[in-house]
Parts: structure tokens; C-alpha cells; sequence
């Protein structure tokens, strides 16, 4: 469900950055939120999956 609703606010975000190219809250807002999506478990079959090190890494750096 939370990968839902951060999908959703994905959209809502490349809406307003199509909107206002430069908007650059929204792009850094579209920056981390992609980085919080690759940090999540997707669905059912990634439970089983283990994140790639050097990209929950590189996200982590994102957020931070």
C-alpha cells in the first residue's frame, strides 16, 4: 500500500515538473522519493530479494 501512494505521489510530482521545469523543490522532492521507492520492498516477489548494496547506498546518500 505504501508503494502505492508513493507511486502516486511519483505522478503528482512529474505532473507539476512538466509543468514548471525548473520547479527545483519539486525535482529534488522527485529525487528522494525515487530513492525511497528503490530502499522499499516492491511487491511479494522481492521480499525474497535481497537490495543491491551499492544502490540502497547510493539512495541512502539521496535522502541524506
Amino acid at each position: 500500500m505504501a508503494l502505492n501512494n508513493m507511486s502516486e505521489a511519483l505522478a503528482d510530482l512529474n505532473k507539476v515538473i512538466e509543468i514548471s521545469k525548473n520547479d527545483k523543490v519539486a525535482i529534488q522532492d522527485r529525487e528522494c522519493l525515487n530513492a525511497l521507492m528503490i530502499c522499499s520492498v516492491k511487491d511479494a516477489e522481492d521480499q525474497s530479494q535481497s537490495h543491491d548494496k551499492a544502490l540502497f547506498l547510493k539512495s541512502a546518500r539521496t535522502i541524506t
